[in-house]
């Protein structure tokens, strides 16, 4: 039941998006996230997620507050127009997602929360890379500093690379063929894709505009 309503969820926001669908899934992927350092998973677990909770995070500022009555919740949401204070909120949100989601993950290296070493290991090795207890550690601590540059000084360079990283190395979930290896752990990690590539268009847009307002005070 519970996996049936996610999927109807997804497909309600892409085809008959309104604010409380929107709501929902901001929440359900939060609370989620949380069940998982609350049933000792680690801490790390959550932070992972941040490509879970961010993006409809991001899409409720985008889409708006300003609600006028409950029917509001419930009635299909105008395309809204992108602006200055709007775009630099999404730049952020999707900032401290990508940032907590890298972080989640260098946890696992680093802290080995609910035995992660052994299971990234295996992953790995699936493509011939044998990871020593000292290059545990160091994948572990590159993912949180790509984290931090995310949050400090994101560039679209580094996105790139984010994208492209996230996507193999989320990869080896079904290219490994170790314990529920399927290509729905990848599918479900899709937020740690775009959320990059929707920040450089962002960012792409703010210095474009930029641009336009110093030219015009130029002239």
């Amino acid at each position: 039941v519970v996996g049936i309503f996610d999927v109807l969820i997804a497909l309600a926001v892409l085809f008959f998006p309104i604010r409380g669908i929107l709501a929902w899934a901001t929440f359900w992927c939060f609370f989620t996230a949380l069940l998982r350092p609350w049933s000792g998973q680690g801490i790390s677990e959550f932070f992972e997620r941040g490509g879970n909770y961010g993006p409809p995070l991001a899409l409720m500022i985008f889409c708006g507050f300003n609600f006028r009555s409950f029917k509001d919740w419930f009635s299909p949401i105008a395309p809204p127009k992108i602006t200055p204070e709007n775009v630099t909120q999404l730049i952020l949100i999707l900032q401290l997602a990508i940032a907590f989601y890298l972080v989640g993950h260098g946890g696992y290296y680093i802290f080995d929360e609910n035995n992660q070493r052994d299971y990234l290991s295996q992953h790995w090795a699936a493509v011939g890379i044998g990871l020593t207890p000292a290059s545990i550690l160091i994948m572990g601590w590159f993912e949180v500093a790509l984290g931090a540059m995310v949050f400090i000084k994101p560039s679209r360079h580094l996105l790139l690379f984010i994208i492209v990283w996230k996507v193999f190395s989320e990869s080896l979930y079904f290219i490994s063929g170790v314990p529920n290896g399927y290509i729905w752990e990848w599918i479900e990690r899709s937020g740690d894709y775009w959320a990059p590539l929707i920040l450089i268009l962002l960012m792409q847009w703010k210095t474009n505009r930029n641009k336009e307002i110093s030219t015009r005070i130029a002239c």
